[in-house]
């Protein structure tokens, strides 16, 4: 059976079209912390939202925050040692849904047995069991609170947002910092990068269906987490031939689109900052 909800005048498949998004918090537990949400009543319509269908980049914006409005490129610009960045972007976008991401989901602490969580009432094989600390202990088998059994590792997360840095680097040509053996050559790093997008592109599939009122048959895109989505919006850039660049102003240096051919900044704010700091090295220099 098939979930629905409304959205405007049209029904769109929830497995195939949406992720959610609650409000969350960091807790701590025996030692470890974790991404969960706040237990807080919410609105499943608000709760749910579709990564794909976000407007495409026209134009550069005039704050380097402007980048924040697709998850894939703010979670490409986010600082991942910062707690507080990593709290906006899950209130913003949900949590990456690593229990459904093959590489980590049987994520446990060093030194720990793997422990798998099972849905109380639910079959599901072994293939879709998740090591028991992406489940929410104060979860409630309701139909109100069905969203909030998920939480995620604070350090699970600043993996999986590492590792899609890391490809974006790779993808983009560029070496990344601290990897001692990364390709030298900028074609090598875009082949090892092609491996890692495979590796999520095969999780994702397109999807069709059929609505009576309008008459339509319709298609999207089906993905089983937002860190999915994120490397699916990226493929979708990287065939749409739009060019990665980094930000030449040294204090932000994060990733963006290249609206214009000749476009060295991120931002029109970090454009004025470089121009600002370039003058005034003139000046002490005394240059004129």
């Amino acid at each position: 059976m098939r979930p629905d909800v409304g959205a405007g005048n049209h029904v769109l498949p929830v497995q195939a079209t949406v992720w959610f998004r609650l409000e969350y918090e960091l807790v701590e537990e025996n030692g470890e912390t974790y991404i969960a949400a706040t237990g807080r009543p919410f609105d499943i319509q608000k709760a749910l939202y579709q990564p794909l269908d976000l407007p495409p980049v026209t134009k550069q914006p005039v704050r380097p925050e402007g980048w924040q409005e697709w998850p894939h490129l703010h979670l490409a610009r986010l600082n991942a040692k910062s707690s507080q960045e990593i709290l906006e972007f899950v209130n913003r976008w949900g949590l990456l849904g690593l229990w459904n991401v093959e590489s980590y989901r049987e994520w446990r602490p060093a030194g720990e047995e793997y422990k798998p969580y099972r849905v109380r009432g639910i079959k599901l094989s072994h293939e879709t069991w998740f090591s028991k600390h992406f489940a929410n202990p104060v979860y409630k088998n309701s139909r109100e609170h069905k969203l909030h059994l998920y939480r995620e590792p604070l350090e699970a997360f600043v993996w999986a947002a590492e590792e899609f840095q890391h490809f974006v680097t790779l993808a983009n040509g560029e070496k990344p910092e601290g990897y001692r053996y990364a390709p030298k050559k900028p074609e090598d790093r875009k082949n090892e990068a092609q491996d890692i997008l495979n590796r999520y592109l095969a999780g994702c599939r397109p999807v069709s269906w059929y609505t009576a009122k309008p008459e339509q048959w319709t298609t999207h895109w089906q993905a089983p987490s937002l860190l999915h989505y994120c490397y699916l919006l990226m493929w979708f850039d990287l065939t749409g031939l739009r060019q990665y660049r980094r930000c030449q102003h040294r204090p932000c240096g994060g990733v963006f689109i290249a609206t214009r051919p000749n476009v060295d900044y991120c931002s029109t704010r970090c454009y004025e900052n470089a121009k600002r700091l370039r003058s005034y090295y003139r000046e002490e220099r005394g240059i004129i």
